[in-house]
This record gives C-alpha cells, structure tokens and sequence, in this order.
C-alpha cells in the first residue's frame, strides 16, 4: 500500500471517528494495517475506537502496544492512563500519566488525566495542585482548563470556573468534545449562581456541538423497540431456549441515565459480598459477537428463534466468566449498564436466576439531567435533543411496560424521589431483594472508598440530598419542547 493511500485511510477514520461511525472508522484503520502490522498511528487510532466502542481490554492492550512501539511518545501514555480511568485502574493510570509527564513535564493531555484520576482516588487537593500554576499564567491547554474547573466547581468556586472555561470558548479552534464538554461545565456553574437564563444556554450551545457526533435516528430507534415488542411475544417466549445454568451472581440495572443507577450500585457494593462492576459493555459484545456468527440471516432479535442449546449456554458462560473474573467470589456482582432496558428479553434467556432493579425518576428532572450531562454523545446522541429525548424516555416506558408484562424476571421498581424521602426502607428492600443478608455498611455507602466510573463518582461518596429533585422547575421557560415530546403517545413506527 503507498504511503498515500495509508494517510487517506487514516485520515477517512479520524473523520468517521469524529461522526461517531465507529464500526467504519475501525474498518478504514484495518485496511491501513494491511501494509504494516506496526503502524502506530492505526494502532493508536483503533485504541480510541476501541475506547467509545466500550472494549476496554481491547483498547488497553492496543495502548500498550503503541507505547512499547514507541516509547518516548507522550501521547500513548496519556492515552493508556485514559483507559485505565475507564476501567477503574487509577492508581495505575496515575502511574501511567507520571511516565508520560516524565516524558513531557508539560503536556496538556497527562497534566488533565492525572488530575482527573486523583479526584476519582479522593485526591482533589493534589489534583489542584497539579494544575494551578499552569492556570495561574493563562498558559492551560482546553482539557486542562475543563478539569481544573470541574475541581473548581466542588469547593464551589463557580465564578473562577466561569473564568477559566469562558476564556477557551472564547478560542474558534477549541472544538469538538471538549468544547461541549466546556459548555456543560459553564451551564452548571451559572445554574449553581442562580442564573438560570445563563445556565441554558451554555447548556444549549454545548449540545449543539455534541450534537454533531450524534447518530440518533428517531424514527429507527421506534422501529427497534416495535422489533424488540414484536418478537418478545408471551408465544414467543414459551418456544425460546434458555441457559440451562441458572446463576444468581448478576444483578442487572435497568433505567434511564441519571436516574440514580449509580446510587444503587454503590449501595449494593458496600456490601461485604457485593460488587459494583460499573457499565459494563460485556453483553453487548457478546451478542455483537453472536450476531456475526449467526450470518445476518436475521436481523436481531429475529435470529434467537433459531438459536440452538449450545449457542444459549455459550452465550451465557461468555458474559458470566468475564464478570466472574472482576467480582472476584463476590456473592453479588451489579452490572449498571445504560442500555440494559434494551436486553432485559435476553438477559431472561441467558440468566436464570438473575435480578433486575429498574430506577425510575421524574421524567422532566431525568431527561434534563441528561441534557446537561457529559454523556457520550456516539452511545448516548438522543441527549442533545430535547424533542430526541422526550422521543426516547417514552419509548424506554413503552418497552419496560412490555418487559413487565411478559416476563417472570425478578425485578424490583426503585422510584428515586422516594429512595431520597426514605433512604433506609428502600435501602434495606434493596439489599433483601439482592439475596444479601442485612450489613449497615449499606446505610453508610458514602464511606465506600471504589473507584466508580460514572459521571456520578462524586455524588455517590456524600450521603444522600434532595436538591436535584426538581432541578427542571428552574428552566421551565426553556423546556417547552421537551414536555410536549414527553406528552405524545407512545406511538408504534
């Protein structure tokens, strides 16, 4: 392959990567690969990839590999230590940003994720510390700038915050996640001054950005949730096999983000015996895995019609080793990821014996929340719409309606205005319906010292608080839009 042909396949999936095609971006990078093996530009590129496709493992090693490829690049350090955050390694992604900053004392990329591991570790002071004097001459790079005002922000500085993140959307060429990212940390800042009018349009112009990277189809995401209907059928499910090992190890959490699935996990993980496993992708891998395998006869969930004994058991001992391996002889392990309300219909095939706890919130206060989180834009692009995601909680209520009514799951409805009124009833049916004898260490879930990787890990190490409860009202003059989307019935394509 000529050097020619290898920078405009590589230069196609940064462009695809940015558009949030991630599956065609990774293609482009395979094809550059075919020339060499060792292309380190590819291999780095496909790292990212592998990062927002949730392939965490996938992602470190390819990280690995670039950094013994070449190890006096900054960057591959920066980016292994990225990885790490993600899956819950920060002590170890501490280690790999210092190796990074030993390279380059001043690289931007090491200084944010380093200071960002040790906020998650407990560490803010040193984290502050860390960035101060870079902020202090005006010389921050944009990511540094983001996480020295989200420190900013926890000792309630929101004025310095403003300061800081203003003077980089102030630049034309900070763009792409970081600017939304900015914009997000803006609108809280002015939201937490009371100036709401501020708030939402900071809130607004950062999700017209993240909105750029999103792939969010209405019409096709109705058409999904008809598919998966459709197929579950009470007929159905009396012909479909089912794992023949049953398990009680899994504990899947359902709901919309921001609905307090954070908190839940964490409850559980105070446990002795419990384990908080975070959002992992590890179901979705393997049905993408069955899903190439069953030869696209079908598109999903159509072939599981056809899915033999093997494939059901095989299925099951692939998610259930892996999460096995994390809970290390935990009686309990949660798994919290954002789109299981998508698979509860195969999480009843491949887990008997396994748990659901759907959290449910307010939909003007959870669909806001979302609107001025950080969520990623390429799994999550219905946030930065607020008609996309009136369009999406009611079809999340249509599904979870149809779960309730065709499946035996196990399933406990958590309501999170009233886990928040009465923390220690619902806290105790939470604990009992996990199968776990009584531990007050449950009550006291802030003390736990894990690494959480959600956008919660702040929230979740104070004791509970009721002021995001209503936290809408305050933008009612804004929201227009997405009350009426919320209104609409929950239509079929």
């Amino acid at each position: 392959m000529k050097q020619a042909e290898r920078q405009a396949l590589l230069a196609e999936a940064r462009n695809l990567l940015t558009r949030g095609l991630l599956g065609q971006a990774e293609q482009a990078c395979r094809r550059a690969l075919e020339s060499s093996a060792s292309d380190v530009e590819a291999l780095a590129l496909l790292g990212g990839i592998a990062l927002q496709q949730g392939a965490f493992e996938r992602a470190e090693s390819l990280m690995q590999r670039c950094a013994k490829l070449e190890p006096k690049d900054p960057s591959h350090q920066a980016n292994l230590g990225k990885v790490r955050i993600m899956t819950g390694q920060l002590s170890a992604a501490v280690g790999s940003f210092d190796r990074a900053l030993k390279l380059a004392p001043n690289f931007g990329p090491a200084l944010a994720g380093k200071a960002d591991a040790l906020n998650q570790l407990g560490r803010s002071d040193e984290a502050r510390d860390l960035l101060a004097r870079f902020v202090s001459a005006k010389a921050e790079t944009p990511d540094v700038g983001l996480i020295f005002a989200t420190l900013a922000q926890q000792t309630g500085e929101h004025a310095r915050a403003i300061e800081v993140v203003s003077r980089h959307l102030a630049n034309p060429m900070v763009g792409g996640i970081v600017r939304g990212r900015l914009g997000l940390v803006l609108g809280k800042s002015y939201e937490a001054l009371g100036d709401s009018q501020r708030a939402f349009q900071a809130y607004q112009q950062a999700n017209a950005v993240r909105a750029e990277s999103s792939q969010f189809d209405p019409l096709a995401y109705v058409q999904r949730i008809d598919r998966l209907i459709g197929f579950f059928t009470p007929e159905r499910l009396t012909a479909l096999r089912r794992a023949r090992a049953s398990t009680q190890l899994p504990i899947f959490i359902a709901g919309m983000p921001r609905s307090g699935t954070s908190l839940i996990e964490q409850i559980i993980s105070s446990h002795p015996r419990g384990f908080g496993a975070g959002e992992l992708t590890t179901l979705e891998q393997v049905l993408g895995t069955f899903n190439a395998k069953a030869g696209g006869r079908d598109a999903y969930p159509q072939w599981l019609a056809h899915a033999d004994q093997a494939i059901i058991d095989e299925m099951s001992r692939a998610y259930l080793h892996d999460l096995g391996r994390l809970a290390r002889g935990a009686q309990r392990a949660v798994d919290k990821y954002l789109r299981h309300h998508h698979h509860l219909g195969l999480i009843w095939m491949l887990f008997p014996g396994a748990r659901v706890i759907h959290c449910k919130r307010d939909p003007m206060d959870s669909c806001f929340s979302c609107y001025t989180s950080a969520l990623s834009p390429t799994m999550h692009g219905y946030c930065s719409n607020l008609v996309h995601l009136g369009l999406y909680y009611r079809q999340y209520e249509r599904l979870m309606a149809h779960w309730r009514n065709v499946l035996d799951l196990p399933m406990l409805e958590v309501q999170y205005e009233q886990l928040v009124a009465e923390p220690e009833p619902m806290i105790r049916r939470i604990v009992e319906f996990a199968g776990l004898e009584w531990d007050d260490r449950c009550l006291r879930f802030h003390e736990t010292r894990r690494a959480v990787r959600t956008l919660s890990f702040d929230q979740v190490r104070r004791p509970i608080y009721d002021k995001s409860i209503g936290r809408h009202k305050s933008f009612k003059p804004y929201l227009g839009p997405l009350k009426e989307a919320l209104s609409q019935p929950q239509a079929q394509a």
